[in-house]
C-alpha cells in the first residue's frame, strides 16, 4: 500500500493513476470525503507511477522496486536445471556443440527459437 497526501488545493473527487500494468478503474483513485491522503493498493508491478489530479497535471509520483529475490545472482545448481529440463540439458562453458545439436531429443522439432 502507498500512501500519497494531496495537495491542500485544488481538490479533485477522483485522480488518476498511471503506470504499469494498471487499465481502465484500476487509473481511477477516488479521494475519501475529508481526507487529504490516498492509500494506493493497485500498484503492485515494479516500475513507476505518477498520481494525476482532475486537470491531468501531476499530484505525486513513486516507484515500486522488484523484490530483491528476483535479483539475486547465485548460481542454481545443475541438477536443479536438469530435474526441470532433463538430463543433458546445462552444457559446460566452451563447449563447441551446436545449438541445434544440444537441443535435439529435448523439444520438438517444430518449435523455431530463432525466425528464419
Amino acid at each position: 500500500m502507498v500512501p500519497i497526501d494531496l495537495p491542500a488545493t485544488p481538490r479533485f473527487p477522483v485522480y488518476s493513476l498511471q503506470g504499469p500494468g494498471l487499465q481502465g478503474a484500476e487509473t481511477s483513485v477516488p479521494r475519501p470525503d475529508g481526507q487529504d491522503k490516498v492509500q494506493l493498493t493497485q500498484a503492485v508491478v515494479p516500475g513507476n507511477f505518477t498520481l494525476l489530479d482532475g486537470d491531468g497535471s501531476v499530484t505525486a509520483g513513486f516507484s515500486v522496486n522488484a523484490r530483491p529475490e528476483e535479483s539475486q545472482l547465485e548460481r542454481v545448481p545443475v541438477e536443479q536445471i536438469e530435474a526441470l529440463l532433463g538430463e543433458g540439458a546445462v552444457l559446460p562453458v566452451g563447449h563447441s556443440t551446436k545449438m541445434s545439436d544440444a537441443l535435439s531429443g529435448h523439444w520438438d522439432s517444430r518449435w523455431n527459437f530463432i525466425p528464419g
